[in-house]
């Protein structure tokens, strides 16, 4: 990981971490609400990284805010991706509230975050897909909510360290039969070719 954005990761905090675009569909502000709701817990964090059309206003309404636990990394490299997932004690993806998302969702950045083996908090209402809940894998909760996404964070943050890190390896464990490139086209194959 580069020294730049090492040097930008609290220490010694419980962090919550997202990775990718800082855009309106990925529902980062539920993300600072929650920050909000749990800034008499000291010692957790949540940490954005990335770039995109909300920066700015998601800066600007953590010091509004007066918000010390919500830091922002600049983009890094995707090769740097699974080095800062490593620093997070769990992974934050989300998605505003859209009917289309019922008929299920691909974000790139679920696949990183099972495969870093840490546990995820999946903010997305879509359908019958339940990857994360399916994976045992973190937590599936609705989009956009703030005080559950905040309870989900406290029952990851109060857990055994065992218990995070066996969520952690079965999404890994996931990753890596069910989304890796050679598996997927062993799958395709079979169906092709069978």
């Amino acid at each position: 990981l580069n020294n730049s954005a090492k040097k930008k990761i609290p220490q010694g905090k419980f962090l919550i971490g997202y990775t990718g675009t800082l855009g309106v569909a990925n529902s980062l502000y539920t993300l600072i609400d929650t920050a909000e709701r749990l800034r008499d817990f000291p010692e957790i964090a949540f940490i954005l990284v990335g770039d995109g059309k909300e920066k700015a206003t998601l800066q600007k309404r953590v010091l509004e805010k007066g918000l010390v636990n919500v830091h922002f990394i600049n983009p890094i490299p995707k090769v740097e991706i699974q080095a800062m997932l490593s620093q997070f004690d769990g992974c934050y993806i989300g998605l505003s509230k859209d009917p289309l998302f019922r008929f299920g969702v691909s974000p790139n950045k679920l696949f990183d975050y099972l495969y870093s083996g840490k546990p995820i908090i999946y903010g997305i209402e879509s359908g019958n897909y339940k990857p994360v809940e399916d994976a045992d894998a973190g937590f599936q909760i609705p989009s956009e909510d703030a005080k559950q996404l905040a309870d989900a964070v406290l029952k990851l943050y109060r857990m055994e360290d065992s218990e995070r890190a066996q969520m952690g390896a079965n999404g890994r464990k996931v990753a890596l039969e069910q989304y890796e490139y050679g598996q997927l086209a062993e799958n395709l194959a079979k169906v092709l070719f069978d």
